[in-house]
């Protein structure tokens, strides 16, 4: 034990007592009697990991005012160093650069800092928030507790820097223009407001060398601000053994990468790792004492958090942010959420990657345990206890051979805006008539795809996406609504930077009619994107070389399921030619044109990757390319699985329709049913590339417009469907359909059709069946001359005008003109003339053209019989040469 009194006065309200670990785990006690406390006999007490908090206020009964208050450290742990502080709700902390300081404040409330300016270098506050929305401010030389009767929101200066971002860290950077006010030394003050009750940790640095002491399962965010800068971190363990140590990163933004190294016996060891790759350390044979990791984050500019973790240790999970975690077979890892009081319907979302997940929750330290289990087919939302310290145990099965990998993401406010990781799939509870708000944080003018992707609970339920990217002069705002169980994908491109700087903030919101578990994936352009198995990911690719124009994905496979090792890929090509767009896969590496397997062609078929190459895989890495730019949609699904859209043969798929106008226009369609029930016909403006996108759903989806859903009762498959669409003609000729003037085809244009069948699956979503697009050109009856009249209009027009030249010659000439026999006798008989002669001409012509070609395709046999013969000869000849033998 370590033994410490801190005395209040009678003006306290309240106070907190804070334990900071270095290394080790320590437990903090507190009494406010004449004895010290220990592990049996105290009032307050916290015994967590990743440091310990109490809060102590004047209406406990146990509190006293004037009095000492007692406080024992215990080392839960050997080797532990930690720092204590002890500081009034009112008072203001003191910062210590490099050393993050964890706190908690009330909604509404602020906890305020203060820190010694002693150097012009550029100073940067880091807000890492656990849970809740705390907001950030900062300003120089004026202490906002030195006047007690000021209302706190008084005490922040106006003019005081802030920053108030729904979710995910705050950073403050003073360079030299923010520091005008700070004449050394000075005092930097900071205050944090919570917008909900709200836990974070706050912490300074003036050195960008300086290494970071991390704690030890407590999140630490961090910004880098160029493409060439990092950033440093030391972790000291007291022991690595039973289940060594783990690093890991969550990217808000960019593509962080981590090299994580540390001195043992044969030499220093460095790993690498990145947000889908976890770092671990595995034990030391023997024990390694007192070691030192070093941890450098680069990568170019980003914004992640980093966690360095024993495996003893419980780690702390951030409100709304998803944390890539793995599990070995028969081990488990331990999580903690700190959930407000008001939480009431909080819950920890678990995305399993890879293998199966025994989940065992902890609400608070007396409740009992409850026992689920997740896989990649079935994503859970575990309910948390609100008011309470939650404790989560994710481990494997001791029957796996390979770990198991998982993506975990509290949710603990119905309104409150989930982060969403570059290229990782995060799967959600949505319940209807509420709305999921999401913040992606894109690279400015990078494409930005994302798919939503209903699952599990119902298949009932249409999604809606709405994606918005919003700066204070530029708005760009896309929206999107499915069918019932339909996926949707939308593609935007970021705004510049001239708009947005370096990351520009995409808000994303989703809503569903019915109760669905969806999985929503974004992604950019160069990001290494999670493949789940038979949950479809939208794409773009964009760019002038090779590098650029290859989208990376990766498909996570268990090695002991026979199932995934016979999988099946399909692309479907939204926008641009088909032919544009190429398929790559690898087993070991990523994938490049080096590992080209299946050109798309025109359509690009379905890749099929059997046992041979997948048996005892862990890992599929899969490629798309293209020539120029396309956007597209991938799915990597089983073999058993039929795909989610697929288009029929020209047999089966051929689609016959008549328009019939007068007293009752409509439109007959005759097809072969597929037996579903649902049809819907899609029109759009007949171009280049229309007829070739609208082979595949989301190309549909990209250029189509619904003209008419057709239901039916029942039908049997293959039977014929004839239908009529019964339709409206305005007076321009326009063509809608009957009793809704809203939906018309655009007059005058060639358009392209397609009809699509909706398939329900059982407990899955709904499949796309596609017919043969088909070309469509219609005109207002009457409202224009035909071919054949402007063929007869311009055959008058000629004789009109050869008549008129004549006459006019037989004037020039002195000849008689007039109405009489004389005139038309000499006028029919020079047209007589004038035609038997080009008749003559054109037979002339037309049979030398003939004896041309005659004689052309006489040459031509002869040479290539020459040649075959030459071809066959020299063939004999060379019968022992082979394609190893030198050339001579």
């Amino acid at each position: 034990y370590d033994f410490y009194t801190f005395s209040v006065g009678q003006s306290a309200e309240a106070f907190d007592v804070t334990v900071t670990p270095s290394s080790g785990d320590p437990d903090l006690y507190l009494t406010s009697n004449a004895s010290f406390p220990d592990r049996y006999n105290w009032e307050w007490r916290s015994t967590g990991a990743a440091g310990e908090v109490v809060r102590v206020t004047l209406t406990d009964p146990d509190a006293c005012v004037p009095c000492t208050y007692r406080i024992a450290v215990y080392a839960w742990t050997p080797n532990v160093r930690y720092s204590v502080t002890a500081t009034s709700v009112k008072g203001t902390r003191l910062l210590n650069e490099g050393a993050a300081a964890p706190a908690k404040a009330e909604t509404g409330k602020y906890r305020f800092f203060r820190y010694f300016v002693r150097s012009m270098e550029d100073i940067e506050l880091i807000l890492t928030d656990f849970s809740g929305n705390p907001s950030l401010f900062t300003w120089f030389n004026r202490n906002p507790t030195a006047n007690k009767s000021l209302d706190p929101n008084e005490a922040v200066p106006s003019n005081a820097l802030s920053s108030e971002r729904p979710s995910g860290p705050e950073t403050i950077v003073l360079d030299a223009g923010a520091r005008s006010d700070c004449k050394l030394p000075c005092t930097l003050y900071a205050a944090v407001r919570a917008e909900s009750n709200a836990s974070f940790s706050l912490l300074i640095t003036q050195h960008p060398s300086l290494a970071i002491q991390l704690v030890d399962g407590q999140p630490q965010a961090m910004t880098i601000h160029t493409p060439t800068g990092e950033r440093r971190f030391t972790f000291d363990a007291a022991e690595v053994k039973d289940g060594g140590v783990g690093f890991s990163l969550a990217a808000f933004a960019g593509s962080p990468k981590m090299v994580v190294s540390y001195a043992r016996a044969d030499g220093r060891v460095s790993l690498t790792g990145d947000a889908a790759n976890p770092v671990r350390i595995e034990a030391c044979t023997p024990s390694c004492a007192n070691v030192r990791f070093t941890v450098v984050v680069s990568g170019g500019q980003s914004e992640f958090a980093i966690t360095a973790k024993t495996a003893r240790s419980v780690q702390l999970l951030q409100d709304r942010t998803p944390l890539r975690g793995q599990a070995a077979p028969g081990t488990a890892s331990l999580y903690k959420v700190d959930v407000p009081s008001e939480a009431a319907n909080a819950v920890l979302a678990i995305t399993v990657l890879q293998g199966r997940l025994d989940v065992v929750l902890e609400g608070s330290e007396y409740s009992p345990y409850t026992n689920l289990t997740a896989s990649s087919t079935e994503p859970l939302s575990l309910p948390l206890v609100p008011g309470a310290m939650n404790r989560v145990s994710i481990g494997a099965p001791r029957s796996q051979q390979r770990p198991s990998s998982f993506v975990l993401l509290p949710i603990l406010s119905s309104n409150s805006t989930l982060v969403v990781t570059d290229g990782q799939p995060a799967a959600v509870a949505v319940s209807p008539n509420s709305v999921e708000r999401f913040q992606f944080l894109s690279p400015a003018g990078a494409a930005v795809a994302l798919t939503a992707s209903p699952s599990g609970l119902t298949t009932k339920a249409s999604i809606s996406l709405v994606a918005r990217f919003e700066s204070d002069n530029h708005t760009l705002t896309e929206a999107k609504r499915g069918n019932d169980g339909e996926m949707l994908f939308m593609f935007l491109t970021a705004p510049e930077r001239a708009i947005c700087e370096v990351y520009c903030l995409l808000s994303i919101e989703l809503s569903a009619s019915a109760a669905a578990n969806v999985t929503l994936t974004a992604s950019t352009l160069g990001a290494v994107t999670q493949l789940s198995l038979d949950q479809p990911v939208a794409g773009e690719v964009v760019g002038a070389n090779e590098a650029e124009r290859m989208r990376q994905y990766v498909v996570l496979l268990d090695p002991n399921d026979d199932k995934d090792d016979e999988l099946t890929l399909d692309l479907q090509v939204c926008s641009s030619r088909p032919s544009k767009a190429a398929l790559y896969m690898s087993d070991k590496v990523q994938p490049s044109s080096a590992f080209l397997v299946s050109d798309a062609g025109s359509p690009p078929k379905p890749l099929n990757v059997g046992p041979s190459t997948l048996r005892g895989l862990s890992k599929l890495f899969v490629g798309v390319g293209a020539v120029g730019s396309i956007e597209y949609v991938l799915e990597a699904r089983y073999a058993s699985t039929p795909a989610s859209s697929s288009l029929l043969s020209p047999g089966e798929g051929s689609v016959k329709m008549k328009l019939h106008r007068g007293d009752e226009p409509h439109m007959e369609i005759s097809f072969r049913s597929t037996g579903a029930t649902r049809y819907e016909l899609y029109f759009g403006r007949k171009e280049s590339e229309t007829r070739e996108q609208f082979k595949y759903w989301c190309g549909v989806q990209k250029r189509g417009s619904v003209f008419k859903t057709l239901t039916f009762t029942q039908t049997s498959k293959s039977d014929v469907v004839h239908t009529d669409i019964f339709l409206s003609e305005r007076a321009d000729g326009t063509i809608c359909v009957a009793g809704d003037e809203n939906v018309c085809l655009p007059h005058g244009e060639d358009l392209t059709l397609v009809l699509v069948a909706t398939v329900p699956r059982a407990n899955d979503r709904a499949r796309h069946v596609l017919y043969q697009p088909f070309d469509f050109v219609y005109h207002r009856g009457g409202g224009g001359p035909s071919a054949f009249v402007i063929l007869i209009l311009i055959l008058l027009f000629a004789c009109l005008g050869y008549a008129g030249c004549w006459v006019a010659k037989r004037k020039m000439q002195g000849d008689h003109v007039g109405a009489d026999k004389e005139t038309w006798g000499a006028f029919s008989g020079e047209t007589g003339t004038l035609m038997r002669g080009a008749a003559a001409r054109t037979s002339a012509f037309a049979k030398y053209c003939y004896n041309a070609a005659l004689s052309g395709f006489s040459w031509s046999r002869s040479k290539i019989r020459d040649a075959r013969s030459r071809h066959v000869a020299g063939t004999r000849t060379r019968g022992n040469e082979s394609m190893s033998a030198p050339l001579t």
